[in-house]
């Protein structure tokens, strides 16, 4: 669990992903070097072959714009993580009054 010091540099970066190319995935996912995705479990890797993740699923837009999002309302995105046992993400947003 948890993302490595390596990858926590980069994912808030647009285009990065831990994603690797499925080409060389057999019919289960796996590539001979691990999972299809880093971190991800299998049933994970199999539901975003399948298109339930949609169509930009592993393209590295998701962490960014959510940090985008999370700024425009007034807020911020965190994430800390602890290698080898997961990571917490903590997601801020302004308090809006009602009338």
């Amino acid at each position: 669990g948890g993302i490595s010091k390596d990858n926590m540099r980069n994912v808030f970066e647009y285009s990065w992903s831990s994603m690797q190319n499925s080409d060389s995935a057999d019919e289960h996912g796996a590539n001979g070097g691990g999972s299809l995705m880093a971190g991800m479990s299998l049933q994970t890797n199999l539901a975003l072959q399948h298109g339930i993740g949609g169509p930009i699923a592993g393209l590295g837009f998701g962490l960014p714009m959510a940090r985008l999002y999370a700024g425009y309302f007034g807020g911020s995105l965190d994430i800390v993580s602890m290698e080898g046992y997961g990571c917490d993400v903590f997601l801020k947003l302004r308090s809006i009054e009602g009338s």
